[in-house]
């Protein structure tokens, strides 16, 4: 059956608009099947917010103005590349829990680079140093309290003492 240009777009039209509610409902169960770990498999979990896998060679387009079919075959190509691209991750583990589903949560910190480690080995040698210091400024503060207190006990002493010969020189002078 050949058609005449004008009925095959209007029939073109209406099969884009009859499978196009069909098929973005399969491209959002395929997306939150790819955004869901599966289960009892193993999930891995940067506490950093680092992505593990870097998709610099992948750019995505503007996928908005795509048609259902193409949005489809854009996910597909998007899982294959997620599937297939290698990724490495070691560090510190953080947390190791397992959830209802049975997945395995394994959350990562990574190991730190030498730049990193020269950081925490400077910062803690700036903390070693401002607790010295304050714990240096605390124990003068305490003991130039304690020799103002002996002080000013030795000078009431001092005039006392001296108010004390002088009424006794006048206690004698007076008899």
């Amino acid at each position: 059956m050949i058609l005449r240009p004008g009925g095959a777009e209007t029939l073109e039209k209406l099969v884009n608009e009859t499978t196009s509610f069909y098929i973005n409902i399969e491209i959002e169960k395929a997306a939150a099947l790819l955004n869901t770990p599966p289960t009892r498999g193993v999930l891995l979990i940067s506490d950093e917010g680092k992505p593990f896998v870097d998709l610099v060679s992948f750019h995505s387009p503007v996928v908005d103005s795509y048609s259902p079919l193409q949005k489809w075959q854009e996910l597909q190509k998007l899982s294959d590349i997620l599937m297939h691209t290698p990724f490495e991750a070691e560090g510190i583990i953080t947390k190791l829990f397992v959830d209802a589903k049975g997945t395995r949560h394994i959350v990562l910190h990574s190991k730190p680079s030498s730049m990193l480690l020269l950081r925490y080995i400077s910062a803690f040698l700036l903390n070693l140093v401002l607790m010295a210091t304050f714990i240096l400024n605390l124990i003068l503060v305490i003991t130039r309290k304690r020799i103002n207190q002996w002080r000013l006990k030795s000078i009431r002493q001092y005039y006392e003492h001296c108010f004390n010969i002088v009424s006794s020189t006048d206690q004698q002078k007076n008899m």
